[in-house]
């Protein structure tokens, strides 16, 4: 490798490297994206909690029809 072929390598990595730090985001960002998860997860074990629930009313509706009478 020649001097040409170091210094182009050299400024390829840094531009890499700069690219890198400059497309980090910001705390602020971080902050909010950590937010909009946790308000995503909660709202799934929300729907969770329910269709249980209402899983739970249909099998007791399920046994209450299935059942004779004397």
């Amino acid at each position: 490798m020649d001097k040409n072929s170091i210094i182009g390598l050299f400024i390829i990595a840094v531009m890499i490297i700069g690219y890198s730090i400059y497309t980090q985001p910001s705390q602020d960002q971080l902050e909010k994206q950590q937010v909009e998860q946790q308000r995503f997860a909660d709202s799934v074990s929300a729907v969770e909690a329910k269709l249980k629930e209402q899983s739970e009313s249909i099998k007791l509706k399920i046994n209450l029809r299935n059942l004779k009478y004397p």
